[in-house]
């Protein structure tokens, strides 16, 4: 368990950072191979898969910047 509360922002706002490029990623790649997705259960719409990731990346950006302290770096 965490006792620190630096190190618990800094742990929370780097995996939310990491997800955020994850899921930028991902609508890359739903851009050149759609058909990987359908596999999870997710539409094969090249568009749609887009919209989904994106929405995703702007709710992870919100959490990295919830969880970020004032005058962080």
């Amino acid at each position: 368990m965490i006792n620190d509360p630096n190190t618990l922002t800094y742990l929370l706002v780097l995996t939310f950072g990491i997800l955020f490029f994850v899921s930028l990623l991902l609508g890359i790649v739903s851009q050149i191979k759609p058909s990987f997705f359908v596999w999870f259960k997710l539409p094969n719409n090249r568009f749609h898969l887009l919209i989904i990731f994106i929405c995703m990346a702007f709710i992870f950006n919100g959490l990295v910047y919830l969880f970020m302290p004032a005058g962080y770096p």
